[in-house]
Order: structure tokens, then C-alpha cells, then sequence
């Protein structure tokens, strides 16, 4: 039996914690941040000044806003990050089409969706509890009806394709700095290991477009009164429905009424995918199952492409080849993300069902365990 080998105490080194901060940035495509310096000031980056990446300003919001969209960058996310206590916090808003205040995203409208329903039919077997406990609690908190765990998963998926999409602008932002830096202006192609950051990003955002797609589907049949274990896709959803269907509940009205769902070419009765949706979904079949980005030679590599050479913006740009070739694979992906917010925003408030923020107060704290 070999010796045991004993604690080394030769040096000890406390792991260093960041200090209380936060920043507010407004993210585009391409790979270009705006941070707000403060309340009435931006700086953009980053630009090209005397052969290297810089951050530049001031402008004010309306500025910055339309010094971009003046040059053709689409705006994807508001992000709003913190460190407190070491810990790191970051909220995100997407661009929602339509719309102007993003301050509350899909994500989180579901997620408001599923508490309030949880917190109306919670509310009554807490007031029961003589002495909650953790176990108690769990099979109250877990005993879910169907509109609350589906409007928690649709939410979920949302969170998780915000996430995609911000590890993909992440990405960009990187390697456009990278590339700047490295002064590769002239559209030379590059890739490297990180590349497969990007690869999982872009796979992971069409899983959880499918997801949400599927969940939303699922509420449906549940709101038509069939099983929601049995029709738990919007594949299914269709098989079981038909044209007579859609006046019976609001959500599978407003998916025929945007062009989603629409008359079945074959089969008159019946219902099929149709419009944007038909084409994110195949997209999605295509990237999920069929085969994985990057797995073609002009998706392996990426290059800077000139915006304003007298301003020194560049962006990062990354075709994309397949049955959907485009320029660019995230303004590809940012076309399909703005319909999702458009969809799932609408969807949301016609369920009819309570979107406010649920607010706690004391007298909802019924259990409190002291951590040891």
C-alpha cells in the first residue's frame, strides 16, 4: 500500500475575490459592445485607433444607438452584470421586434407565469402547515398542475437560448478583439481550439429553440383537453389536431393567424408547420440531428469584415454553409432568436394568464432552516 500523501503547507495563498461592481452593456452583432460609462454616456468597442483595439466615446444613447444601426449592426441584448460579495450575478434583455422596453423578456414572462400559478395554488396548503419542513415543502412545491410546469419549462428553454446566444456574442466579441489586435484586418480566415466554444453555443441554441417550441405545443393540447404526456411536441400537436381546432383555444389561433400553422397541402382536415416557423424547424433538424455546425470547410474558419474603415469598426463575421447557407451564422441565428422573443412575448399575453412579477413579502417566509 503506497504512503499517503500529506497536506503541503509550504506556501498558502488566499484565492483572490473580486471587489462590489457592476456594468451595464448593450451588446450588437458582429462581436460590438457599448458599455454605459454613466448615465448619459457610451463608449463603443471595440474600434481600431493607431493599430489597436480601443474603446471609444462619449455618446449618448440615442448616439450610439444610431451611430450602429447607421452602419448596419443589429442589435441583439441589453446585459446588466454585478459582482457582490465575490459572487457574479448577469441579467439579460433581448431585443423583442415591436417593441421598446425589454426591460422584461420572454423568459422571464413564463417564469412569472408558472410563480403565479404555483403561488395561487400553494397558498392554501402552506396556511395548513403547523411546521413545515424541507421535505414538506418539496412535495407541496412539486406537486405541479400542467400550466405551471410547462410555463416553467417554456421559460427555462428561453433562459437557456438567451444563454446561447450570449456565449455566442461573447464569442464574436473575442475574436473580434483578438483579430484587431493581431492587426488580421484584411480578411484573412482564422480559427483556432476556441472554436468549439462556438460550435456548442450554436448547437445548444437550437435545442432549446426546439424545446421551447415543443413545450408551448404541449400547453396547447393540454389547453384542448388532450394528454399532455402524449402529445408532447408540436409534431404531435398536429397529428392530433385539426382545422376545426384552431378557433378552440387562443394560442393555436394566434400560430395560424401569424402564419405558423396553416392548412395541410395533402391532407385539407389537417395542420401543418408553415412560414418561419417550418424553416427554424428544419434548420433545427438539420443543425440537431442531421449533422453539427462547423463540420463543413466554410464554417471552420472566421475573418474581420470592414464596416467604417475611416472609424475603425470592424465586425466578426462566420459563414455558414449547409441547406441555409448565409454571410453570416449569427445574424442567422439573431433572425431566428427576434421571431422566438416576437413569439413567445405574444404567446405569453394570450394565454391570459398572470405575466406580473410576483412580489414576496414576511408573512410568505413560512420555513427557515439555518445553514451550518
Amino acid at each position: 500500500m503506497s504512503k499517503r500523501v500529506s497536506q503541503r503547507l509550504d506556501e498558502m495563498r488566499p484565492i483572490q475575490r473580486t471587489s462590489d461592481a457592476s456594468g451595464f452593456f448593450a451588446n450588437w452583432s458582429g462581436g460590438i459592445q457599448a458599455i454605459k460609462a454613466d448615465e448619459h454616456q457610451w463608449r463603443i468597442l471595440p474600434v481600431l485607433t493607431g493599430g489597436r483595439p480601443c474603446a471609444n466615446g462619449f455618446y449618448s444613447k440615442a448616439e450610439m444607438q444610431q451611430f450602429l444601426i447607421e452602419r448596419g449592426v443589429q442589435f441583439v441584448g441589453f446585459e446588466n452584470v454585478s459582482w457582490t460579495n465575490g459572487s457574479y450575478t448577469s441579467s439579460w434583455s433581448p431585443r423583442i421586434p415591436g417593441r421598446t422596453n425589454f426591460l422584461r423578456g420572454p423568459a422571464n414572462l413564463w417564469r412569472s407565469i408558472s410563480s403565479n400559478i404555483r403561488q395561487i395554488r400553494i397558498q392554501p396548503l402552506l396556511d395548513k402547515l403547523d411546521e413545515p419542513t424541507e421535505e414538506g415543502l418539496a412535495a407541496i412545491l412539486d406537486a405541479r398542475t400542467e400550466p405551471e410546469r410547462l410555463a416553467q419549462s417554456i421559460g427555462l428553454s428561453l433562459r437557456n437560448m438567451d444563454i446561447s446566444v450570449r456565449g455566442i456574442f461573447e464569442f464574436y466579441h473575442e475574436e473580434l478583439t483578438n483579430l484587431l489586435a493581431h492587426g488580421h484586418t484584411n480578411g484573412t480566415r482564422s480559427a483556432s481550439m476556441r472554436d468549439q466554444v462556438l460550435f456548442a453555443h450554436i448547437h445548444a441554441f437550437f435545442l432549446h429553440l426546439g424545446s421551447a417550441r415543443d413545450y408551448l405545443a404541449t400547453l396547447i393540447a393540454f389547453r384542448l383537453e388532450r394528454s399532455a404526456h402524449k402529445t408532447d411536441s408540436l409534431a404531435k400537436l398536429l397529428e392530433v389536431t385539426r382545422l376545426i381546432d384552431v378557433d378552440r383555444d387562443p394560442l393555436l389561433a394566434m400560430l395560424s393567424s401569424q402564419g405558423y400553422i396553416t392548412q395541410h397541402q395533402k391532407k385539407p382536415s389537417q395542420l401543418q408547420q408553415a412560414g418561419w416557423l417550418a424553416k427554424a424547424t428544419d434548420q433545427r433538424n438539420e443543425l440537431t440531428h442531421r449533422r453539427t455546425y462547423g463540420d463543413v470547410f466554410i464554417e471552420k474558419a472566421g475573418h474581420l469584415t470592414v464596416i467604417d474603415e475611416e472609424a475603425g469598426l470592424f465586425r466578426y463575421t462566420r459563414p455558414m454553409g449547409g441547406s441555409y447557407p448565409a454571410s453570416d451564422v449569427f445574424d442567422a441565428i439573431l433572425t431566428h432568436y427576434a421571431k422566438a422573443n416576437e413569439l413567445f412575448c405574444a404567446a405569453a399575453e394570450t394565454t391570459k394568464y398572470n405575466t406580473s412579477i410576483l412580489t414576496i413579502t414576511d408573512d410568505d417566509i413560512v420555513c427557515e432552516e439555518e445553514q451550518k
